[in-house]
């Protein structure tokens, strides 16, 4: 997987809302 370059708040946004579940999360910032 190449390296990304994520919104640091965005990430942090996402995690909340997936309650940190890591795995989602990245799911949805990747789609």
């Amino acid at each position: 997987m190449k390296e990304m370059e994520i919104n640091r708040n965005l990430a942090e946004r996402t995690l909340r809302e997936h309650r940190g579940d890591v795995v989602q999360a990245l799911i949805t910032l990747t789609n």
